[in-house]
């Protein structure tokens, strides 16, 4: 059954999404002879459900979870984090798509989506992934590579 893009109540400004960053396809060079993390980091995907897949940090916290250990593992090595509020106020849309099990992958209770307004099928705009990276900060930090801050 395919997801509609909504906004969610239960999901609240405050509340802390996990953005999972993969270094092979999220980190770039910086131009500095260092490393950042990659606007693609805080794409939409070019398929459907079309969202950002982020994890809820709240719900992980109510059902005792080790957040860190959860949201790492051999392909996702980091993780930034940053409030619901950002994606709203940057004019996204936040829900929750819990994941069942699928093939190797395993079942993710506390997925969300991010999704853009009103054609989810459409990436965000640069001006909305400024917002939130401007905003986001490391959860599960990757040595020697920074989160870029653009002025608007």
């Amino acid at each position: 059954m395919p997801v509609i893009a909504y906004n969610d109540a239960d999901i609240v400004d405050r509340d802390v999404l996990i953005r999972r960053i993969n270094p092979a396809e999220h980190v770039v060079p910086d131009g500095n002879g260092g490393q950042r993390l990659s606007t693609k980091a805080i794409s939409s995907s070019s398929t459907a459900p079309y969202g950002m897949s982020v994890d809820a940090m709240q719900l992980m916290e109510i059902a005792n979870i080790d957040v860190r250990e959860f949201v790492t593992c051999p392909k996702y090595v980091a993780s930034v984090q940053f409030s619901a509020g950002v994606a709203r106020s940057a004019g996204l849309l936040v829900g929750y798509h819990p994941l069942e099990k699928d093939g190797d992958a395993p079942a993710n209770p506390y997925h969300a989506e991010v999704w853009s307004h009103p054609d989810p099928s459409r990436d965000f705009s640069k001006r909305q992934k400024k917002d939130i990276l401007n905003t986001c900060e490391w959860f599960v930090a990757l040595d020697g590579v920074s989160i870029p801050r653009k002025n608007a």
